[in-house]
């Protein structure tokens, strides 16, 4: 990628990231796995998550868990958090609850939700995300993003995606204190491990990239 952003808030500081995961899914819905990025500082970002998903006709329900953690420390402390979501048709709706070992304030436990839905058409999405307490204790931020992705050869995609932040995003960044709009383009290969071990029930979900 060519910059980190998550949730509207910079990883990176403008700075480009190798990312990369692994993913297994069982036919019950239950699914694993693990996910690396480099954060600032020369840091890695390595999240682990768990969780189930079910369809009920054109409704997808799921319901999991993901652990945060850095691989110093310097960059950020550790989150715990519950993710539930549900998709119907083209739209979306996310709650994500939490709590952060540590703000850059040195609050402890800080517990924050996250709330977004977005909408996809063709290619192309649109997503809305506000945050309480995400940054810092009693701070909230809100983002908007546009993105789209293009397969430009099979497994592999070219993705763009254009990302605003309010100017709360970067209370914890040392930031200038205003709204922050970023263009991130990223290139991802996703491959089946089953293609290699035959007789091995295990994919690649495609739903995580």
């Amino acid at each position: 990628m060519s910059q980190y952003i998550f949730r509207g808030l910079l990883q990176t500081a403008g700075s480009a990231a190798a990312q990369g995961g692994l993913d297994y899914v069982h036919k019950s819905g239950f699914y694993a796995g693990i996910w690396s990025s480099q954060v600032e500082g020369n840091e890695l970002e390595y999240d682990v998550y768990s969780g189930y998903r079910a369809s009920l006709n054109e409704v997808t329900l799921d319901a999991g868990v993901t652990f945060y953690r850095y691989t110093q420390g310097e960059f950020d402390t550790a989150y715990y958090e519950v993710n539930l979501s549900t998709r119907f048709a083209n739209i979306s709706f996310n709650l994500d609850m939490g709590m952060h070992t540590e703000d850059s304030l040195g609050n402890k436990n800080v517990g924050y939700s996250v709330v977004s839905s977005s909408y996809t058409f063709d290619d192309a999405y649109v997503l809305y995300g506000f945050a309480q307490n995400m940054v810092n204790k009693d701070v909230n931020h809100q983002w908007l993003e546009f993105g789209y992705t293009k397969m430009i050869a099979p497994g592999t995609d070219l993705s763009f995606a254009l990302i605003h932040s309010s100017k709360e995003a970067n209370t914890a960044l040392n930031a200038p204190n205003k709204a922050n709009t970023s263009m991130v383009v990223g290139i991802t290969k996703t491959f089946d491990i089953a293609r290699f071990y035959p007789k091995r029930r295990c994919c690649i979900d495609p739903y995580f990239q």
